[in-house]
């Protein structure tokens, strides 16, 4: 039963499930999950359509010296070059494993965003709440299911150009139980 209940927490670990990606120092990841901006900066530069340094600053929404502070990091770091006007990407992706001290942050900064996006009420975003009873093997089976849509949604997305859209993807699905271990 160890053995059986070691495999599936290992089949229900992202990380197991996706892969690792370990581009990043500490003191790096902790400067880059501290704030939504550096992933939004690092992504946005992914969008040709945006690669205008101004026109993702407006596109994002913030303050020169935010916007500025986060291309010269993103540089420093490898994950964007900087040109005149413009910026690209350098390292496209990064993965935070579920393990890492700077995973709350990084699900916090997301959802602030998610919360923020309810109010502008925009047709193409979905936002989908609900509170469920189900048994203990669906709780496994739903949690399979959604590890298994993550993984294709991260190849579809990974796999799509040209790269046009910055969009967010948030999955919340876990227990209500506070006293649950």
């Amino acid at each position: 039963q160890d053995q059986i209940d070691d495999i599936l927490k290992q089949r229900m670990n992202l990380t197991q499930r996706l892969g690792s990606s370990e581009q990043l120092t500490e003191d790096q990841k902790i400067q880059y999950y501290s704030s939504w901006i550096y992933t939004a900066v690092h992504i946005g530069s992914t969008i040709p359509a945006l690669q205008n340094k101004k026109k993702l600053q407006d596109f994002l929404n913030i303050k020169s010296v935010k916007y500025i502070e986060a291309i010269e990091f993103l540089v420093k770091a490898g994950l964007i070059k900087s040109h005149a006007d413009s910026i690209t990407p350098g390292s496209s992706f990064i993965r935070l494993g579920n393990d890492s001290h700077n995973i709350i942050k990084h699900h916090t900064n997301w959802r602030t965003q998610a919360i923020e996006s309810l109010e502008r009420e925009d047709i193409r975003d979905l936002h989908y709440s609900s509170v469920v009873s189900l048994s203990k093997k669906d709780v496994v089976k739903i949690k399979d299911q959604l590890l298994e849509n993550i993984k294709a949604l991260v190849e579809t997305a990974k796999a799509s150009i040209p790269e046009e859209e910055l969009f967010s993807l948030n999955i919340d699905f876990f227990n209500l139980d506070k006293y649950s271990k």
